[in-house]
């Protein structure tokens, strides 16, 4: 119950207040009943959307959005000067104002930035910096930038995925220059100034060879530690009346010091023997007649000839 004004009898004054709303007789059957009807308003900004969301329950409570606005801008922070910037210019502190504030980038006085010699220029419009290129080791700067010169790319081993690409491609090949396919691959060419070859098969040779060499056929000087060129050479020919044919010519050995060593391997269903010896300055071979052992006269001869050149 309500306290009393005082005196065996009152009464109570229950009065309305802002957005509180009483009603009812304080009855039994009318009892006071108060309500609030409070209205809550949000006011956007150049800066900043306000939205208000929730009935203010317990269960659903106001809460209040703040979003920054499309027309905000740096300078709406407090500590970003509102000085219009210009373009290029960038945010920087002022000590004195306390404050970011729009200013051209601050770059090094021309000269104070320090390089080696593989730079040239000091920076400025009129020597900017560059790469300093090194032709003799095969390396250029230019205006597509720095990379080998041709002769450094044609002292490489260049790949390319086909025939094709290969003879697309730019620089062209100089003398000796190697390139490998994808198309075939393990396999490395060379370049012969005309054309592409499997490069030959050289080898070191291992053996120390003895006194006064062991040459088959000496050319022009005895076969020391040199390399050594495996020759192979697909043979047809026909014997003379002596029952001889020449093995390695002249061409053959061109530029040659000499032979180790020469095999022929007959092909054919002829019953022959085909012996490899020095003749001069060239190999000829001996034909027989395994029948009989007699040389064999205007006898078809194909085979393989197999020699060690140096």
């Amino acid at each position: 119950m309500p306290a009393c004004c005082g005196g065996s009898s009152c009464s109570c004054k229950i009065v309305s207040g802002t957005n509180i709303t009483i009603s009812g007789s304080g009855s039994a059957v009318d009892p006071f009943v108060i309500t609030s009807d409070l209205a809550l308003e949000v006011q956007d900004t150049t800066a900043f959307d306000l939205t208000l969301l929730g009935e203010g329950t317990t269960d659903d409570p106001w809460t209040l959005r703040v979003d920054f606005a499309q027309t905000a801008s740096l300078s709406d922070l407090p500590d970003v000067a509102a000085t219009q910037p210009n373009g290029g210019q960038v945010l920087g502190w002022n000590s004195s104002l306390q404050q970011w504030v729009a200013q051209d980038p601050v770059t090094a006085p021309t000269g104070a930035v320090t390089h080696d010699l593989t730079l040239v220029g000091d920076g400025s419009a009129g020597a900017p910096l560059g790469v300093v290129g090194d032709a003799t080791r095969y390396v250029v700067a230019d205006g597509a930038g720095v990379g080998l010169t041709t002769e450094g790319i044609n002292r490489t081993v260049r790949h390319f995925v086909n025939t094709a690409d290969r003879d697309a491609a730019v620089p062209a090949p100089d003398l000796n220059a190697l390139s490998m396919l994808d198309s075939t691959p393990g396999e490395t060419d060379y370049w012969n100034g005309t054309a592409w070859l499997p490069t030959k098969d050289n080898y070191d040779q291992l053996i120390t060879p003895g006194p006064g060499g062991n040459e088959l056929l000496r050319l022009s000087g005895p076969w020391t530690t040199q390399r050594l060129t495996f020759l192979v050479k697909q043979f047809s020919a026909v014997s003379d009346g002596s029952g001889e044919v020449t093995l390695l010519g002249t061409t053959d050995l061109s530029g040659r010091a000499g032979i180790i060593s020469t095999v022929f391997q007959v092909t054919g269903t002829a019953a022959m023997s085909v012996v490899p010896y020095v003749s001069g300055a060239v190999i000829k071979g001996k034909v027989w007649h395994l029948t009989d052992g007699a040389a064999w006269a205007g006898q078809a001869v194909t085979g393989t000839v197999t020699a060690w050149l140096y």
